[in-house]
């Protein structure tokens, strides 16, 4: 058979049994329901027209509706494991992912091995940031099933968060003794090969993709960016630096006079190079500073999160990944942020409550004379607090009284708040 039939013949398979795998769940819950429907009676209403009850709400996401049903179910078969996984779901959606863990474990400790049960609680591992615990249902679940595509790539994104470079060079070798290579792989192989500065092996991933689709012109340009006039040696470059004694202007100097291609690559990497551990709390600070300078809050967002898991004392971190996560919205993290600051900086009191008027506000159950108040104040409000005031500006036609005194004062402030003058405008 010619080599493209088979591997066409290949992937089909594999896709059919990712469609087959996936339509399961369905008749796993309604079968696990259906088997215990005739346990109990309440007025004469079974399980599975609780259950069926219950999934029409849940299909609707009519979350609230949907919850008290489940745990009527539970109420009288708290060993119903499918009830446990729907009420594990919705509270993913509703961002309390405590009260799902708490639900997917009961699931799970009625059926261990269930691949859904196991992926939702992934999810909810890595929403609550704690991707170290979910690395390790990713291994258990690859290993018992190798031959799942899928599975690859969720463990290479978990790789990706805990910026893990040598499990995910290892998960790119496992795939290519399951499936072959691939341009997907090989991409990935070729980056962390760059960041980590191992240019020739990099070179060889990607020649081989030159070779085989000659008419991409991406990956002859991604080639092309290992030429070694333009490549650096960061690791002995940080090892420079780390031995001056002005290291942190040295740093900054150096970071901030990057071109964009260099900056972006180089921010890029940063989870994968070995930085000497006196330089990384100033090194993740400067990055995201520079990276939301440059205008991309994406990146400094991201950057922003290792400086303070890096170095949770500085308070300063803490507003700005708090101003960015205002700037996204993100209910889930500004509460999470909220909880850490309660906990490391106690006398700090105002900031978690400007924090949960925020999370107000964008829930729509604003207090109103908290943000007229301070539309109307002369001085520059907390930096954190200048974007959801514009918000509640716009959102209620609102006047700024003293924009211009607002974008004086933030031009005089840290240049990574620069992007902030925007907003005004």
């Amino acid at each position: 058979m010619l080599k493209w039939k088979s591997k066409g013949i290949q992937y089909r398979r594999l896709y059919r049994n990712e469609v087959i795998k996936i339509a399961s769940i369905a008749g796993f819950l309604i079968v696990t329901s259906s088997i215990k429907a005739q346990s109990f009676s309440n007025n004469n209403t079974t399980v599975s027209e609780f259950f069926h009850k219950a999934e029409t709400y849940y299909l609707l996401h009519q979350w609230e509706k949907a919850i008290p049903v489940y745990q009527e179910i539970l109420s009288k078969q708290d060993t119903n494991s499918a009830a446990q996984y729907r009420l594990a779901c919705i509270y993913e959606q509703l961002g309390k992912t405590q009260q799902g863990l708490f639900h997917i474990e009961k699931a799970l400790s009625a059926h261990g091995s269930n691949t859904y049960y196991l992926y939702q609680k992934i999810r909810l591992l890595e929403i609550n940031r704690q991707f170290e615990e979910a690395w390790i249902i990713h291994q258990n679940l690859i290993s018992k099933e190798p031959r799942r595509p899928s599975r690859y790539i969720a463990a290479i994104q978990n790789c990706k968060e805990r910026a893990a470079i040598p499990d995910m060079l290892n998960l790119t070798e496992h795939w290519i003794e399951q499936f072959g290579p691939s341009s997907y792989i090989s991409k990935i192989r070729f980056e962390c090969q760059k960041f980590l500065g191992q240019n020739q092996q990099a070179e060889n991933e990607l020649a081989q993709l030159v070779r085989d689709y000659p008419y991409i012109q991406e990956y002859q340009r991604m080639l092309e960016s290992l030429n070694p006039t333009e490549s650096i040696n960061i690791d002995e470059k940080l090892l420079q630096i780390s031995s001056s004694d002005k290291y942190a202007a040295e740093l900054l100097k150096w970071v901030e006079g990057m071109e964009n291609e260099m900056f972006n690559s180089f921010s890029d990497s940063l989870g994968y190079l070995v930085i000497p551990a006196e330089l990384r709390p100033e090194i993740y600070k400067i990055t995201s500073a520079s990276a939301a300078t440059r205008g991309n809050l994406i990146k400094a967002n991201k950057i922003v999160w290792y400086t303070v898991n890096e170095d949770p004392s500085g308070y300063e971190s803490w507003l700005f990944l708090l101003t960015l996560e205002t700037h996204f919205k993100n209910q889930l993290n500004l509460r999470k942020i909220k909880e850490d600051i309660e906990m490391l900086f106690p006398f700090y009191v105002e900031t978690p409550i400007e924090i949960e008027a925020i999370m107000k506000l964008f829930e729509n159950k604003e207090d109103g004379s908290f943000w007229i108040t301070l539309i109307n104040s002369k001085n520059l409000p907390s930096l954190y607090l200048i974007e959801p005031a514009i918000y509640y500006a716009k959102k209620h036609n609102v006047a700024l009284p003293y924009k211009d005194s607002w974008i004086r004062d933030l031009q005089n402030s840290p240049q990574q708040y620069h992007w902030l003058i925007e907003q005004i405008n």
